[in-house]
Formats: C-alpha cells, structure tokens, sequence
C-alpha cells in the first residue's frame, strides 16, 4: 500500500467511516485471488440447524434399508440438519454418538411456540414436515388433523421456530361465544369478505363456538385437536350443538428403565473410535464412541467376524430389541 492510500485510510476510519456497532448478517466466505496461490473458497453455505437436549419419546436404530428396529434408544439428545440429502439425524448419549437417516416417523418436527400456517394455529403437538430450504427459512409442509378433513397446507417457517420435541405451551381457549355444530362441507376464510377460503371436508358434526355474526356471515372458533381455527363460515351452515364433545388429545408418556451393570469392567480410549452395528450377517458403522466414554468389551461368539469384538454400553438409553449386538474393531481397541 503506497503511503497516500494508507494516509487516506486512516483518515477514513479516524473519521467513522468504519460501522460501528454490532450487525449480524448471512455474508459469503472471501474468495482468495489465484495470485495467491490459494485454491479459491466457496462461500458457506447456510444451514437450518434443529436440535434437543432430550427427546420426549424412543427412537429406533435400524441398519440402512432395513425397517427392522434392533436398538431403543431413549432419552437421547439429537441434532439434525435440514438441507442435507437425505437430512441426517445425530443421536447422543453418554459418550456414544449415532448417526441415522432422519426418521421422520419417530423424530418429528414441531413448533416451540403458536404458529399460524394458513388459517391454522398450530398446537405443541401439531407436526410440520420439512419440504425445503435449509437457511434462515424453510418451506414446511403441514397436514390438518384428519377429522377436518382438509387438504394440507405448505408455508415459509422461520428456522428458529422449529424443535424436535413438544413446545413448552398451551394454546388458550377462546371464551364466549354461542357453542355450534359444523358437518359436511365448509369453506373457512380469515376475512368476513374473502371470496375465496380452504375448504374442510369435515368427517364428523364437529362442535364450534359462534364468536361474531354479522349479515350471513358467522366468525366461529373451532379445535380441530392439533389445531385451532378461527375463521369466518356462512352462518346457514350452524347448527344447534347437540350434545358432542370437541376431540381430546392425550399426551404419550413413556419411560425405561436402568439395565443391572454391576461388576462391569470398563475400557477408556483416549480418542473416538468407529461404532458398528451387527445383525443377520451384516455389519454397518452407525456412529463412534467419544473419547474418555466407558464401555465393556465382551467375548467374541462364533457369529462375530474375527475382525470386530462386541462391546456394552449399560446404560439405560440403549435397549436391544434383538440379537444386534455394537461392534468395534480389534485394531481401534489398541491403546485404549
């Protein structure tokens, strides 16, 4: 830099031109010049990152391609990253970290707090299905609950609002109103004067709550269960509440507990080593097991490849289902 372009700088940032305070912004990794003789970056991509301390309910490992569960896995942390293909759910507990497909039908995606896709309000049990996107903001997917009868709905959703387990709120009941019954066919729109509404196909006579009526227009409230709807209906379609009951939704509880360890002799490695899974012939690293983390080392059977020796865990987290057994390598064992 000659000295009046260093002179000129100086005087730029003495005179503010340097932002001041601090900004958080998506900004592109710097590209090295090939006079460098620097390979050039590519920029860094953004990701949509959703994880939890503890899952609410078990998972299960499974060999890929396979739908046979072998291994419980409760009260384990997971992390997964939108974005990949296919996204990949990371399992942790005590010191063994597992890598599966991400089990959609088990891990679910949810909301941390109420969310409005659509007309619907979205309760702590509603699941949203990721479609796309993996930055800031994701397109999802979500399918009302089958007694509405509705098709599903996809919208834009903020990253941050997602979670794998149930948020930590309750969606308060609206007060008032004269109680009501829907069935058969209604088109709900968010505006008295929409011309245009998401149509329910409503499977059962459905209670509501008649909130507003104005000419032949009805507001109403309604619980679909996972969902809540407010809306406005053409008020012909109300009729007298006869005695139904709006759908319960009942919390899952699951629990497990702690497997005998007693005179266990633990091996410590002092760096991560392969994790492998074993069951009907065949072999597959599903994870590694952290270093520092305790484990037990058991006799091979006759069924063990003579390369690989068993090892156990025991803890309560991991629960087999059937003969799979976790496997390590011989030669990683070596220094531990």
């Amino acid at each position: 830099m000659s000295r009046l372009a260093l002179v000129f700088a100086l005087l730029w940032v003495g005179c503010g031109g340097a932002p001041r305070g601090g900004v958080v912004a998506y900004v592109a990794a710097p590209v090295a010049s090939e006079s460098e003789g620097v390979a050039p970056e590519r920029a860094a991509e953004a990701r949509c990152v959703v994880s939890e301390a503890t899952l609410d309910e078990a998972v299960y490992l499974r060999l890929s391609g396979d739908r046979e569960r072998l291994v419980q896995l409760s009260g384990v942390a997971a992390r997964v990253e939108l974005g990949a293909r296919p996204p990949r759910v990371e399992l942790t507990a005590g010191g063994v970290v597992l890598y599966q497909r991400f089990p959609t039908e088990e891990i679910q995606l949810r909301v941390r707090q109420p969310t409005t896709l659509g007309i619907y309000t979205l309760t702590a049990e509603a699941v949203v299905e990721w479609l796309s996107g993996a930055g800031e903001q994701v397109m999802v997917r979500y399918q009302p609950s089958a007694v509405l009868g509705a098709a599903s709905v996809s919208a834009p959703l903020r990253c941050a609002l997602l979670t794998l387990a149930r948020g930590d709120f309750v969606l308060q009941a609206l007060r008032g109103g004269e109680p009501r019954e829907l069935r058969g066919g209604v088109v709900v729109t968010q505006r008295r004067d929409d011309s245009s509404g998401t149509r329910l196909n409503l499977q059962q006579p459905l209670p509501v709550i008649e909130l507003e009526r104005v000419g032949d227009r009805a507001k109403v409230f309604i619980n679909g269960g996972h969902e809540h709807v407010v809306g406005w209906v053409s008020a012909a379609l109300l009729e007298e509440l006869r005695g139904a009951s709006a759908p319960q939704v009942a919390p899952h509880v699951m629990g497990l507990g702690m497997r005998g360890s007693s005179g266990v002799r633990y091996t410590y490695c002092r760096e991560d080593i392969p994790l492998s899974l074993g069951h009907g012939g065949r072999i597959e690293e599903v994870g590694l097991i952290r270093a520092g983390t305790g484990f037990e080392v058991q006799d091979a059977s006759e069924e063990d490849p003579i390369e690989y020796l068993p090892v156990e865990f025991w803890h309560h987290s991991f629960y087999p289902l059937s003969d799979a057994r976790f496997l390590v390598r011989r030669a990683a064992l070596e220094g531990c």
